[in-house]
């Protein structure tokens, strides 16, 4: 097994029930990174669910923090605390999400914000060319599940979300179609 096989499977048994399993393998490829580059995550929306994938799932591993962006900014410190903690960290912070899809170079984002503001926030994600994992459910609506299924087979990229019931507007793309976002979008990780 080479170093790149090594950090596939590995970003996969950290993701578990996480998106980080077919991000990964897919970031790596498209963006030409060597198996001892880091790639360069951000995150919009910084609450505790977020800080908890920050800081607890592995991604630390295989990926580098590097922007974090949330209507409040105070809540950008707070997150960005443990992760500056080391004195050689620095974490870009962002009020205005989409300030920080411009300013950053990113090879993926966590979208972890409401629940009414994911699909959007995915879709401008994948306008700037960035794969995309969301926390469940990405949609609220059927409507916005086909929306979201639309903008990644239009922009080429991966739109995931944590599995389970509430994903189904991701997972199905519509009720029982049983082909997700991935799968219609032709890219899997």
């Amino acid at each position: 097994m080479n170093r790149r096989e090594f950090l596939k499977v590995s970003a996969a048994a950290a993701a578990g029930v996480t998106g980080y399993s077919r991000i990964m393998p897919r970031v790596l490829a498209a963006s030409g990174l060597g198996a001892n580059d880091q790639i360069r995550v951000g995150f919009i929306g910084a609450g505790r669910r977020a800080r908890h994938l920050m800081l607890h799932e592995g991604l630390a591993n295989h990926a580098r923090i590097v922007a974090i962006a949330d209507c409040f900014e105070p809540r950008c410190h707070e997150a960005a605390e443990p992760l500056e903690a080391d004195g050689k960290s620095k974490v870009s912070k962002y009020q205005d999400y989409r300030k920080m899809l411009e300013r950053e170079k990113l090879d993926a984002v966590f979208v972890v914000t409401t629940t009414h503001a994911r699909t959007l926030v995915a879709i401008h994600a994948m306008q700037a060319g960035l794969d995309v994992y969301a926390e469940k459910p990405i949609c609220l609506t059927v409507a916005e599940g086909r929306t979201l299924v639309k903008a990644a087979r239009k922009y080429d990229r991966l739109g995931d979300a944590c599995p389970g019931p509430g994903a189904i507007c991701v997972e199905h793309g519509r009720h029982g179609s049983g082909r997700g976002v991935a799968g219609r979008a032709g890219a899997r990780g």
